[in-house]
């Protein structure tokens, strides 16, 4: 609850059927970073199939390996899918990125 007015606070997120606002600096932002690094790209939790989030997966391309981890992923090209919950794949997955860096 809020300290100031006793309301309820959010997560800075955005829920299902809310709009998703995308200015323009941030996604310059964004395509500079996914220019800049090609590392690793985590999709976690998502359909791949509700826009306009889903309009943003193509945009990791250059990085070297991508990632959907869901309870039902949805085949996307070039992305390995991990199928099950976040809370116990994602560790799995770090603690295996962690181990191929250390390689």
């Amino acid at each position: 609850m809020c300290p100031k007015c006793g309301g309820q606070l959010r997560p800075d997120v955005v829920w299902f059927g809310e709009a998703v606002e995308m200015h323009y600096e941030m996604l310059e932002s964004l395509l500079a970073d996914v220019r800049q690094n090609d590392g690793v790209f985590l999709c976690v939790g998502t359909s791949a199939q509700v826009y306009p989030a889903a309009s943003l997966i193509p945009l990791f391309a250059p990085a070297r390996r991508k990632y959907i981890v869901d309870r039902r992923p949805v085949r996307v090209a070039d992305y390995t899918l991990i199928e099950g919950p976040a809370g116990e794949m994602l560790p799995k997955l770090v603690e295996q990125l962690l181990r191929d860096e250390a390689d």
